[in-house]
């Protein structure tokens, strides 16, 4: 699709002799500086070796880069709408029927978040793991 927005302006600006060399005017614009010219405009990347003749050119670099900001809007949307889909996640997540409640060990302790340097609570919770963020 973008290929084909550049041709369609490339060949607007070569057929309404809208793009002119900016060093020397007087040199012709073939159709494919057009075609590079209005790449160059719609990326942003803006070389300078050519700018728009005549208030045509300008209003068609004007409609070109909103119908640019248009179609990567939209894209950027349809790529991330694709990618931040959990199509495959939702098969792979199976859920249980059931609740589990541990009663063997304790999982948490509030007192231990109180204070962090209880030496007899850090050894009565004895057989968990530990992180400097607390017991896991």
């Amino acid at each position: 699709l973008f290929f084909v927005f550049n041709l369609f302006f490339g060949t607007i600006f070569h057929a309404i002799d809208g793009a002119m060399w900016s060093g020397d005017p007087a040199q012709t614009v073939t159709w494919s500086d057009a075609f590079f010219f209005t790449l160059q405009s719609m990326d942003t990347i803006g070389f300078g070796a050519l700018i728009p003749n005549k208030a045509s050119g300008n209003w068609l670099v004007f409609i070109m880069s909103y119908c640019s900001g248009i179609f990567w809007t939209a894209f950027t949307g349809i790529v991330f709408a694709k990618l931040s889909r959990p199509s495959r996640l939702k098969r792979q997540i199976k859920f249980s029927q059931f609740a589990v409640i541990n009663r063997e060990c304790v999982s948490f302790v509030p007192q231990f978040f109180d204070d962090g340097y209880d030496e007899d609570t850090k050894n009565a919770m004895e057989g968990l793991r530990w992180s400097e963020y607390g017991a896991y």
